[in-house]
């Protein structure tokens, strides 16, 4: 999961924060507090 950066803040040590509602994984920055999915500001968001 070391991969695996936060978008908002830059971060690395993130946490998984449960998962959407389609079933993706999502992670929590501890950092910034902000939470995300893997796929968040790529071309597979739209």
């Amino acid at each position: 999961m070391s991969a695996i950066r936060c978008p908002f803040c830059d971060h690395s040590k993130i946490y998984q924060h449960g998962r959407t509602r389609k079933g993706a994984q999502r992670f929590k920055c501890p950092t910034c507090q902000q939470t995300f999915t893997e796929t968040f500001d790529t071309l597979y968001y739209l």
